[in-house]
């Protein structure tokens, strides 16, 4: 079985949506909403016991009726993980399993994908909070030393829009002859020409784009030069 590995490159803390909508869960408003939800009924409560409002009155039941109702709408929220990825293999900078999860990847059909908020023409990778940004060559200096400069498989740079040039050179393409040029020249790079969704909303777990059609239709080689493709144009 093939391993496909997650990349978040950044810290946890800023990486709730893209954490959760990888792995499977809520939004982080969901989360807050569910949250204040349970600490206004935690206080409700506390208001009718210390007003000795009986059990049989309809407060009680109105109060218990509108929990639960919260309750299953933050249930309905939650959306599926990507498919045919293991939880434990969405990984952050800072988490305890990145050099562990990065050297899984050996074979040519395994595959990295490195997530982020994107543009077109892009200098850097954005945070799910967008609150930290990264650039290509820190990018490079999170995967040197942890993933095998030898790794024949795909690294695809997830975010929207990541294989897309303006006047600029696409953040996809800037990445790959970055990566190529540090010692990675097995590797087959791959971006996207569209705008992803964050949150799957295929019961299934595919990912698709803004457009409503799957990710992997807007997937976009890109080729650089190496030892396999010498004097190949950048495109």
């Amino acid at each position: 079985m093939s391993n496909r590995i997650v990349l978040l490159p950044f810290p946890e803390a800023a990486s709730f949506d893209h954490l959760a909508s990888t792995r499977g869960g809520a939004s982080q408003q969901l989360e807050t909403g569910y949250s204040k939800a349970t600490a206004a009924y935690q206080s409700m409560v506390n208001t009718l016991k210390n007003a000795q409002v009986p059990q049989t009155s309809n407060l009680w039941a109105n109060l218990d009726a509108g929990y639960k109702q919260a309750g299953l709408d933050y249930a309905r929220g939650k959306k599926p993980g990507w498919k045919k990825i293991d939880p434990q293999d969405v990984v952050c900078s800072d988490s305890l399993l990145l050099t562990a999860a990065l050297q899984k990847l050996q074979a040519a059909d395994d595959t990295l994908y490195i997530r982020g908020h994107c543009a077109a023409g892009s200098d850097t990778l954005h945070s799910s909070d967008r609150k930290q940004a990264i650039n290509v060559d820190d990018l490079v200096n999170i995967l040197d030393g942890k993933l095998d400069k030898k790794f024949p498989g795909k690294v695809k740079i997830y975010g929207c829009e990541s294989s897309k040039d303006t006047v600029s050179a696409s953040f996809a393409k800037k990445f790959a002859i970055a990566l190529s040029q540090r010692g990675w020249i097995n590797c087959t790079f791959y971006g996207y020409n569209e705008t992803l969704k964050t949150f799957i909303e295929d019961v299934n777990g595919h990912k698709w784009t803004q457009r409503g059609t799957r990710s992997s239709a807007s997937r976009q080689l890109i080729q650089v030069p190496t030892k396999h493709t010498e004097g190949c144009i950048i495109s």
